[in-house]
């Protein structure tokens, strides 16, 4: 084991998908527990931008705030725990456990975390999302010290993570998916919501009176909203304006969840039209698709590997309300996966076409290592329209790209997925 390459995985932070980040990076840590090749460490970024290097049953906790408050309290915790501890141990005759709580648990600057990174010849895991650890700044970091880690560049990253620039990169490159039309919104500018709404709505005209308004810049799902109304929009901007940190339950129609808001999302955002979909339903194992539109929402992982690009197959992930919630996403029990598409929605033919203009669009993205690009798909048309192109994805227990990896022929497994990751990457 002495010999095996050094894992750091990084998760927590301070973003609106924080706790997806822990289950992302507490997976992707005990997963490589296993591993021939790896040995993996769980590191915890504070919200202040420090890292704890974590002992092991902190890092089983279940949110970013328990860990934090753990990560504070160490001492305190080492204190009232090391008698029992110590007693026990001797009981039942156990040597001393590496995975014990310390009696100290102190947190260096991310900078510091980064040198010790580069001293101990360790690859950084990222399993950050949203913010610096997906726009760009903590890889230009990572480049600047030259430790290696997992996903894209500076440059890509910081691309993915604007959509409207994702778009107009699509555009202008003539790809064959392209992106939806939008509309930019500053806060900083006072905007005239009237004018605004009245603007989007001539502009789609595709549409019913529904938009999409979301962060230019931010972490998928987070602060995504689906608009009925100029009121929505209106409370929707109020609250932004004042730097809510979430939008509690049934603030703006159909809204069951809380929206979580992240601290770093900015003053830019986007209006676009609302897609409506075909209607898809699991009853009693059966599906039932109701055809309307021809739309279907997609997602799909791409691997690249020295600027050779690979699509899994793509997947439908079905709401519950209109716009699939951060929990559908990435926790188990909350959302049905189909891996790969039947044959019934998808063709065949379809899926290989979608397989092959997303291998395309994530050349022209810049892509490195792995991504998951959402999208909407027109089974009449074969239109291929990208809604975002996420350089971090989640990896979750319950993430799709999972699911797409264990339905390639032969599987791979999950841990041999992760270990793929890092292999592309070094």
């Amino acid at each position: 084991m002495n010999g095996l390459q050094k894992i750091y995985v990084l998760f927590g932070g301070n973003t609106a998908e924080r706790q997806v980040s822990v289950m992302s990076g507490t997976n992707i840590w005990l997963k490589l527990q296993g591993s021939q090749k790896y040995k993996a460490s769980p590191f915890f970024l504070t919200p202040d931008m420090k890292v704890c290097t974590l002992p092991y049953t902190f890092a089983l906790s279940h949110t970013a705030e328990e860990i934090l408050s753990n990560c504070q309290e160490a001492t305190t915790i080492h204190e009232r725990l090391a008698p029992y501890i110590a007693n026990t141990r001797q009981r039942l005759g156990l040597e001393k456990s590496l995975h014990e709580i310390p009696n100290t648990l102190e947190s260096v600057p991310l900078a510091s975390f980064i040198s010790i990174a580069k001293h101990d010849n360790a690859f950084v895991f990222i399993g950050l999302h949203g913010g610096m650890g997906e726009d760009g700044r903590l890889q230009q970091m990572l480049d600047e010290a030259g430790v290696a880690y997992t996903g894209s560049g500076p440059t890509a990253s910081a691309l993915c993570m604007d959509k409207l620039k994702t778009a107009e990169c699509l555009e202008q490159a003539g790809s064959k998916a392209q992106g939806l039309p939008k509309i930019s919104i500053d806060l900083r500018n006072s905007p005239d919501i009237t004018a605004i709404w009245n603007q989007a709505l001539e502009k789609f005209k595709n549409i019913s009176g529904a938009l999409i308004i979301k962060p230019r810049s931010d972490g998928c799902s987070a602060g995504v909203v689906r608009l009925y109304s100029i009121d929505d929009f209106a409370t929707y901007l109020h609250l932004l304006k004042k730097k809510v940190s979430y939008i509690p339950s049934d603030t703006l129609t159909n809204q069951p969840n809380i929206i979580e808001i992240s601290p770093e999302t900015g003053t830019e955002f986007i209006l676009e039209p609302f897609i409506e979909t075909d209607e898809l339903q699991i009853d009693q194992a059966t599906l039932k698709h109701k055809k309307t539109t021809g739309w279907l929402e997609l997602t799909i992982g791409v691997l690249e590997k020295k600027e050779t690009y690979y699509a899994l197959n793509p997947s439908i992930t079905i709401a519950q309300n209109h716009v699939l919630t951060v929990e559908e996403k990435f926790q188990g029990g909350t959302g049905v996966n189909l891996t790969p598409p039947p044959t019934s929605v998808v063709s065949t033919y379809q899926t290989q076409y979608i397989r092959k203009t997303l291998e395309d669009v994530a050349k022209i993205l810049g892509i490195k290592d792995y991504v998951r690009i959402d999208l909407f798909f027109n089974h009449k048309t074969n239109q291929i329209i990208i809604i975002e192109a996420n350089s971090l994805p989640a990896l979750t227990p319950s993430t799709v790209i999972y699911h797409q990896a264990l339905a390639e022929n032969p599987p791979i497994p999950p841990r041999q997925f992760l270990e793929q990751i890092i292999d592309n990457a070094l």
